[in-house]
């Protein structure tokens, strides 16, 4: 992780309180790509034929569940003793969510009212707006080369190059799903799409690796992949502006001429990036 400075991937949003089953399903969700999703309400029998489509993909799939309302502890265990784990909430009834095919039991879920709808998870819904736009800033280069065409400064606008179409090494932030084993699984996942694992996010889930750019969208791709998106810039020293901006250039001038000689400061800031 010394290349980069590391930061938190992906927010969840906040519940939004208690809303009719009509009104939450026409509520939209922004993911952070910037795509918006619209629940659709479904028929409890559509919700079952889904669900069934879904199961017979693969032993276990994500996808996303829309719920008529905010689901307590009780309910989530019931769910999942029917086949549907409840994972990350989104918003307005809605969570990601993991079918087992083995365990689903459909008979058992009509007995609750709580699933309004069923959706596939796109994939530009788990990339970064660089990343799904195709651009590759400079800082993220690990091999072969972007020729920056000027110094880039912090603060300052930095240039950006659609280069889809060259095999560039970058760096990536991936997140998986909470139900994914990070170290058991993850290497795996990864390593499919020539990745090098650096180091382990666990406090999210997640990895820093470095791969082929070429590749993030296949690697977005994968069921089990929550979210992907670049790495914020190494931290430097690189903050002379902060002079002009909390004045200390006065004090600094004549005639105080104060240059911080045997004082010692502790700045910190709890701030969001």
């Amino acid at each position: 992780m010394s290349r980069w400075c590391a930061a938190a991937l992906l927010g969840a949003a906040g519940a939004m309180g208690a809303m009719s089953s009509s009104a939450m399903a026409q509520s939209g969700i922004q993911f952070k790509s910037g795509a918006a999703f619209t629940p659709q309400l479904m028929t409890r029998n559509q919700v079952f034929e889904r669900l069934t489509e879904v199961a017979e993909q693969a032993p276990k799939s994500r996808v996303i569940i829309q719920l008529d309302q905010t689901a307590t502890s009780d309910e989530r265990a019931e769910l999942a003793r029917s086949g549907v784990t409840l994972l990350s909430y989104l918003a307005n009834g809605t969570y990601f969510a993991t079918v087992d095919a083995q365990s689903l039991n459909t008979s058992r879920l009509s007995k609750s009212r709580s699933i309004i709808g069923v959706s596939k998870i796109q994939r530009d819904w788990k990339l970064h707006p660089d990343l799904a736009a195709g651009i590759i800033r400079p800082w993220t280069i690990v091999e072969q080369g972007l020729q920056v065409q000027k110094p880039v400064a912090a603060g300052a606008d930095f240039e950006v190059q659609k280069q889809a179409e060259r095999d560039t090494i970058v760096g990536v932030y991936v997140m998986f799903h909470e139900d994914v084993d990070l170290e058991k699984d993850g290497p795996g996942i990864v390593r499919r799409h020539n990745a090098r694992i650096q180091s382990y996010l666990y406090s999210i889930n997640g990895m820093v690796i470095e791969m082929p750019y070429s590749k993030i969208g296949a690697l977005a791709d994968e069921d089990s992949i929550l979210y992907l998106e670049p790495p914020l810039p190494k931290l430097s020293e690189l903050n002379a502006e902060n002079r002009v901006i909390t004045e200390v250039d006065v004090v600094n001038a004549s005639p105080y001429n104060l240059d911080g000689s045997g004082i010692d400061v502790l700045i910190y800031d709890s701030g969001e990036v």
